[in-house]
């Protein structure tokens, strides 16, 4: 199995064992190495852009993720401890 490449896709995808595995999808070159906070597109702090951009998702996607995750109180901590721990890009 390729680095990179998720399992469960391969699964989902019908492949059998490993030697079905080769055409299947997996994103290892294509991502980013590593997880900064972005000057530009950011809305507040920059943690939910760096979380997209690493991992190659819509930014829209992870915001409304993370605004449905503060609706139970856990979004806000995990949030301002992302904020703390991921670089700011210079």
């Amino acid at each position: 199995m390729t680095p990179g490449c998720g399992v469960l896709w391969h699964w989902a995808a019908g492949a059998k064992d490993t030697a079905d595995w080769t055409g299947a999808w997996c994103y290892g070159s294509e991502m980013s190495a590593i997880l900064v906070r972005p000057r530009r597109g950011k809305i507040f702090a920059g943690v939910c852009a760096a979380l997209a951009d690493r991992f190659e998702v819509p930014r829209a996607f992870v915001r409304l993720g993370f605004m449905f995750f503060g609706l139970f109180g856990v979004g806000e901590f995990v949030y301002v401890a992302l904020w703390i721990l991921i670089p700011r890009d210079d």
